[in-house]
């Protein structure tokens, strides 16, 4: 994947602040992602995590703060990020590979009932490339 050289972080979180039913949940939350490093975010049950994900994807929402990748604020690029939620019960026999899986990444581009194109496929394609997963293209998900 090309970046686009740039001086500003690809994820920061400014001041966010989230409240569900007039109750804070997360209260003026702020850090930077350095491109290039991979980051963990670890608590206990409860703690925020999914939520503080959701605030910043936009899912669920905020009472104020700002998220911008690469400078720009987070909403002009809602069609460039994805988030995959985690689920407890998953059917690990259901017939799906990871191909699909990275495909399903694309349907916020999508019509109803619209199929992927080739453009899509081939997108998916590079992304897994980008990651060297290509060679696990067609294994069912597990």
């Amino acid at each position: 994947m090309t970046q686009i050289p740039t001086h500003q972080p690809p994820l920061k979180v400014q001041n966010l602040s989230m409240r569900y039913h007039h109750k804070p949940v997360l209260t003026d939350v702020s850090f930077e992602i350095p491109e290039g490093k991979t980051i963990a975010i670890v608590g206990p049950n409860g703690a925020g995590k999914s939520t503080l994900l959701k605030g910043i994807m936009g899912l669920a929402p905020t009472i104020e703060g700002l998220v911008t990748l690469f400078g720009e604020p987070l909403a002009k690029k809602r069609l460039a990020t994805a988030y995959v939620p985690q689920r407890e019960e998953i059917d690990w026999d259901f017939p799906i590979n990871v191909m699909d899986v990275v495909l399903m990444g694309r349907h916020g581009q999508l019509k109803l009932w619209q199929r992927p194109s080739q453009q899509d496929r081939d997108i998916a394609e590079q992304a897994l490339k980008d990651l060297s997963m290509w060679d696990f293209k067609d294994r069912q998900i597990s």
